[in-house]
């Protein structure tokens, strides 16, 4: 789901994140070229990103995840558009024992959409990015999943994944020597489309109902070397689950960061 064509270019390392997905996955991609249009389908692992269950909640199933991509990028003079999207679904099996020793193959799914669009023109380039999936945990986002029933003997569990939407927007300038950028970003926790059995979600993202961000920067470029200066103003909403793991009675926190960047690139 992270586009390399349309990224937030934020200096820091949270690379949007958690209102643009990012991950770096092991993967077979086959791309076909229309034109001005390309399709991508990719099948793949679970490495250094995976979801709340694990690295081995993906390969439990022997199952890849599955993406479809299709983006439409044409250049006229010197303004360039793009404009795409894509759509996955993934299966996760957390585990294939219960604590009481039965085995188990309880497992379930979950989809995520996105759609995205990159102008670029002489002096500005624009960014913009939405986002809808459930159990987006491991592209660093909101959603997970959660418990709907349990066996008592024999401690089986059946699943159902949280959801979350969110959006971001960039737009920096393209000068050479002094690059003012905006990002601003906003994501929020749709919960479960089913009751779940008590009031945890799997993982630590479960009781953030929103956050938003707005981060300005400013990127003195000389040659190979660039410096940089960042705020970064984000605000996230904590509160206490509910029976459909929807966040409710919520408290908002924010916080000031400052970063301040120097790069060489050689």
């Amino acid at each position: 789901m992270f586009i390399t064509a349309c990224f937030p270019a934020v200096l820091s390392f949270n690379t949007g994140a958690p209102f643009a997905p990012f991950a770096r996955n092991p993967q077979v991609r086959l791309t076909h070229d229309l034109g001005l249009l390309s399709i991508s389908a990719i099948a793949f692992a679970h490495a250094d990103f995976y979801t709340a269950a694990g690295i081995r909640g993906l390969r439990n199933t022997g199952v890849p995840e599955l993406h479809v991509q299709a983006a439409y990028n044409q250049t006229l003079s010197e303004t360039s558009i793009l404009i795409g999207g894509g759509a996955g679904y993934k299966m996760i099996m957390p585990a294939i024992e219960t604590e009481m020793g039965y085995k188990t193959n309880s497992a379930f799914g979950s989809f995520a959409a996105e759609l995205y669009t990159k102008l670029t023109l002489p002096k500005l380039t624009l960014k913009l990015q939405g986002t809808y999936g459930q159990n987006n945990y491991d592209v660093l986002m909101l959603g997970s999943f959660a418990a709907t029933s349990m066996d008592a003997v024999t401690g089986i569990t059946q699943y159902t994944p949280t959801g979350c939407y969110a959006g971001w927007a960039e737009i920096h300038s393209n000068n050479k020597k002094w690059q003012p950028g905006l990002f601003a970003g906003y994501t929020k926790n749709l919960g479960a489309n089913q009751d779940i059995t008590s009031g945890t979600v799997a993982g630590t993202r479960g009781d953030l109902d929103f956050i938003y961000r707005i981060s300005p920067r400013m990127t003195f470029i000389s040659g190979k070397f660039r410096l940089g200066l960042e705020l970064e103003y984000s605000v996230a909403a904590f509160g206490t689950i509910n029976q459909t793991a929807n966040v409710e009675s919520t408290t908002a926190t924010g916080n000031l960061r400052t970063l301040l960047g120097a790069f060489y690139f050689f």
